[in-house]
């Protein structure tokens, strides 16, 4: 049975503990109690270290230094991974703290997780940032700097609200002069990701184990659904539940509601060759309540360990490397839907930065490349920009050649293009209908198709189609 020994009365004791020969001291250190060995097995000599070690304690406290018993990075990082996991667990957490995790598990702990919290100098973190270069085979871009700094300023936060150290203490942490300049992350070109779509149909049959094979059948829907929706890989897209996600006969097929965005919540409209793929997760999965995972294991739990996954699909699939020599990742798919937009539909970066969660100047700042090739030919030929719906009239102007004159066919382009009908198809079926009345009747008149005619045709067409729109007329 554990012996102890009031020294001072609600401030310190003296205790002996199982398995080991020594007295140790217990303190009121703040709102809770502390321990230490005394390194002492006799018992007026433990009293006389644990007066002598309280007294300069309890100095140190009163000036809000704390207390100069060592305490370890390791004993910080814990306490603020426990933190991150905790706020994650409840929701509140954000996509960031997977990454600060992550930063403490890799690199803090392993690196410097001895180290007393008291003794780390600008010269010890410098110490840290090339053990990190090491580790990581580069050196890091600025940002990867950053995000460290971020989570070393929180570690030191948590020592000084417990007066474990002080203000002056703290390094100065910074990226000036430091790291790498920033880079886009490698995308797939168009036939690779089509190459790799036909891959991941049969990359299950490679596996005899369920879990290996399920998991390959997730993947394939996993990498469909980053593409189609530029989600971020890993917490956010994992996070999707079947309530967040709305099916609709308009245009936008599937509309997603992000939970768990880096920008938080936020609207993503993704393109329409995501429907088939969330329809195939439904039959895989069999969970499709409202509040089930759309990712989901046969348990119901939601799916780990995807990234690393496409990765080693990629390699498997032969598009690892790009053609520079970098990795592409799952971020890759992210980065090709910001490219795929850019540069064969024209999105504007507005539009890109809205649905993607992400800034103006960043989408500027990686995606200059994905020059459209509408862009480039008007570059090249000085042509005026195509609006969306001139594109719409280019793409059936050769049934408009079988239909009409070319007389016509020019009038009725600029008409349309000017009027911005929402059905142009339902247009020239009402334009055809109404100029074959016309003609019926100019043939008794012998009136010739003049523009000012063509007008009037192209009036009444305009209002057929108005009315069939609302219900107002049949055919």
């Amino acid at each position: 049975m554990a012996n102890s020994i009031p020294l001072i009365p609600g401030k310190l004791v003296i205790e002996t503990t199982r398995g080991s020969p020594y007295w140790r001291m217990r303190f009121k250190d703040g709102d809770g109690w502390s321990a230490k060995s005394t390194k002492h097995s006799d018992q007026e000599a433990a009293e006389d270290y644990a007066r002598e070690q309280y007294a300069e304690i309890a100095v140190l406290q009163k000036h809000g230094i704390g207390r100069r018993i060592a305490h370890t990075v390791s004993d910080l990082s814990k306490i603020h991974y426990q933190n991150l996991t905790d706020m994650l667990n409840a929701g509140t957490g954000k996509v960031t703290y997977e990454t600060y995790r992550g930063v403490i598990r890799k690199h803090i702990d392993p690196i410097a997780g001895d180290w007393d919290i008291r003794s780390i100098t600008n010269e010890k973190m410098l110490e840290y940032e090339q053990a990190v270069a090491k580790s990581l085979g580069r050196q890091p871009a600025k940002g990867t700097i950053n995000t460290h700094n971020i989570v070393w300023r929180q570690i030191f936060q948590i020592a000084r609200d417990r007066k474990w150290m002080s203000a002056d203490e703290v390094p100065v942490l910074n990226i000036r002069d430091k790291g790498e300049k920033g880079s886009r992350r490698p995308e797939i070109s168009l036939d690779e990701y089509k190459h790799f779509r036909r891959f991941l149909r049969t990359y299950h049959e490679g596996s005899d184990r369920f879990v290996t094979r399920y998991k390959r059948k997730l993947l394939r829907e996993y990498c469909i659904v980053l593409l189609a929706s530029g989600m971020r890989p890993g917490r956010e897209i994992l996070g999707l539940r079947w309530k967040h996600i709305q099916f609709s006969d308009g245009p936008s097929a599937v509309e997603l509601t992000n939970p768990l965005g880096k920008t938080g919540d936020r609207p993503i409209v993704p393109m329409n060759f995501i429907k088939p793929s969330l329809r195939r997760l439904k039959g895989l999965t069999k969970h499709t309540e409202p509040e089930d995972y759309v990712f989901a294991m046969p348990d119901g739990a939601v799916a780990t360990g995807m990234s690393p996954m496409v990765s080693a699909a990629m390699s498997a699939a032969g598009i690892r490397v790009d053609p520079l020599g970098k990795k592409r990742t799952a971020y890759s798919l992210r980065h090709s839907y910001a490219t795929f937009l850019r540069k064969y539909r024209d999105f504007t970066y507005d539009e890109l930065a809205e649905n993607m969660g992400t800034s103006i100047q960043m989408l500027q700042r990686h995606y200059v490349h994905a020059k459209s090739t509408d862009r480039i030919t008007r570059f090249a030929t000085g042509k005026k920009r195509q609006t969306r719906y001139e594109k719409k009239v280019e793409a059936i102007h050769d049934i408009l050649m079988q239909k009409f004159t070319p007389e016509i066919v020019t009038f009725l382009v600029g008409a349309m293009t000017e009027a911005q009908f929402e059905d142009e198809v339902l247009l020239v079926q009402a334009f055809e209908i109404e100029l074959r009345n016309w003609n019926e009747q100019a043939a008794d008149d012998t009136e010739t198709a003049t523009d000012q005619n063509l007008r009037y045709v192209f009036q009444a067409a305009q209002n057929r189609a108005e009315e069939f729109l609302h219900g107002e007329t049949t055919w």
